[in-house]
């Protein structure tokens, strides 16, 4: 009998190390709100304090700017920094697309393209489609054009930042196009996974 509880005894320490061991997970730990993944430029650059913006004059084009996701993210969030803005005349235009195709974020134009395989899709290939429903907040903050929900924004000064959050998306892709006066724009994407 005393054997039998030796044994027992024993069995039981021994189970317990290995639940303890082989129950967790170290490679993922969870974050309330969701694991952050990391942000990444989209428009112009930032290394350190060091910001490079593009340079945007008299809305003559707009301007696409496509990031590959993945299906696995819930929310993403833009930041609009204007490093320079013009006191009269400074405005910037927004529109933000998602696609789930297959090779959404190519970048081919034609199929001379010395790269190009004949089953990679081209730009023209995608279907995009407007996440204006997936915007948080988005009351009073749009005009909506063409069934494609435009964010207007007048940057009054530099260092006054903006940032959009689109919420419950799940899309292979993001584009924003951005059509802009008298801004020096850099642009930020932070992506969030509720796994």
């Amino acid at each position: 009998m005393k054997n039998a509880i030796i044994i027992l005894a024993v069995l039981l320490l021994v189970g317990a190390v290995g639940y303890t061991l082989i129950d967790k997970n170290p490679s993922f730990t969870p974050v309330f709100g969701g694991a952050v993944n990391t942000s990444v430029d989209v428009i112009g650059t930032r290394v350190g304090t060091t910001t490079t913006a593009v340079h945007f004059t008299d809305n003559v084009s707009t301007s696409s700017y496509i990031s590959f996701i993945g299906n696995e993210i819930d929310s993403a969030i833009y930041t609009f920094y204007p490093t320079a803005a013009s006191s009269s005349g400074a405005n910037v235009q927004i529109q933000i697309l998602g696609s789930n195709d297959t090779g959404c974020d190519t970048a081919a134009t034609s199929t001379t393209h010395a790269s190009y395989v004949a089953t990679d899709p081209l730009t023209t290939d995608i279907y995009w489609f407007d996440l204006g429903g997936h915007i948080k907040d988005l009351a009073n903050s749009a005009a909506i054009t063409a069934a494609t929900t435009t964010i207007s924004w007048v940057p009054t000064s530099a260092d006054t930042g903006r940032q959009i959050i689109l919420e419950d998306i799940n899309n292979k892709c993001l584009k924003i196009e951005v059509s802009a006066s008298s801004t020096d724009l850099w642009t930020q994407l932070t992506t969030k996974a509720f796994n």
